[in-house]
């Protein structure tokens, strides 16, 4: 038998408890096609293009440097974004980056690195330690 236990040198049974190694991958499904590969991955690509952006991107270079957008700015970049690949809209950005309050403009700026977001664990976290002090 492949899995029997062996008794030991005194009669006890030898026992080993190891944990099994779980790697969870999540995947996302973007696009008219409905393409699907790891949220990480997609995360890459989305930094990566809007990185691209802002060599050339009139808009994409006001906000980098520092200058607040107006609504027909924000609604262009956004168009910008979801009609090409990799079809970035802010549902998609809310769950790559596990931050379901965040406003487009402000995935934008954590990707240009003007803006620091906070996941939901970090969030939680943060809200329960000052919880903690409180009391």
């Amino acid at each position: 038998m492949k899995f029997r236990q062996v008794e030991g040198p005194l009669g006890e049974i030898d026992k080993m408890n190891l944990k099994d190694l779980v790697v969870d991958k999540e995947y996302i499904e973007f696009g008219p096609q409905h393409e699907r590969i790891t949220v990480n991955k997609y995360r890459e690509i989305i930094e990566k293009y809007i990185h691209e952006l802002e060599q050339n991107n009139p808009v994409i270079q006001k906000l980098k440097s520092g200058k607040e957008l107006n609504d027909d700015e924000v609604k262009t970049i956004s168009i910008l974004l979801q009609s090409k690949e990799p079809y970035i809209t802010e549902d998609l950005l809310k769950k790559i980056y596990d931050n379901k309050h965040a406003k487009f403009i402000q995935f934008i700026k954590h990707i240009l690195g003007l803006e620091k977001l906070e996941n939901y664990t970090e969030t939680v976290t943060k809200l329960f330690n000052s919880f903690i002090a409180e009391t």
